[in-house]
């Protein structure tokens, strides 16, 4: 069977001693799954063996259980990692873009001004806390 054609110098490199792994005369040969200590492959050890292991943050209960809704998830892991797609950001790869919030006009689109700081954001805000009698804050770290 043909190798597809390689898309770097590297490929090139790689595809020309795929070739020399050939199982010598009178040998089986086998696969292995280097990370799993029975040699077979496992999702959930595959998963471990490949993310680096970190302390659980203190909010992740209130994100990761089994009734929530993953674009919810999604949503608000981005915010947490300061990713989500904001006018500011947007503004780095588009310069024409202007970083002007969209619900309020006033101020730069952060995610700081978008969850907390926006006027429009804050009356959600204050209703959802009035609602679940919690308490309000306007700031992302306090």
């Amino acid at each position: 069977m043909a190798s597809p054609p390689a898309r770097s110098p590297q490929l090139v490199q790689i595809q020309m001693h795929l070739f020399d792994f050939y199982p010598k005369e009178g040998e089986e040969d086998s696969v292995g799954w280097l990370p799993s200590s029975s040699g077979s492959f496992r999702t959930g050890q595959t998963w471990h063996w490949l993310r680096s292991e970190q302390d659980r943050k203190i909010w992740y209960k209130l994100f990761w259980f089994s009734q929530a809704i993953p674009k919810h998830n999604f949503i608000s892991w981005l915010a947490i990692l300061n990713r989500l797609s904001t006018r500011t950001r947007q503004r780095k790869w588009t310069p024409a873009i202007l970083d002007t919030c969209i619900l309020c006009n006033n101020n730069s689109e952060t995610n700081e001004h978008l969850l907390f700081k926006c006027s429009y954001a804050g009356r959600v805000w204050q209703q959802l806390s009035n609602m679940l009698a919690i308490p309000f804050t306007d700031s992302w770290s306090g």
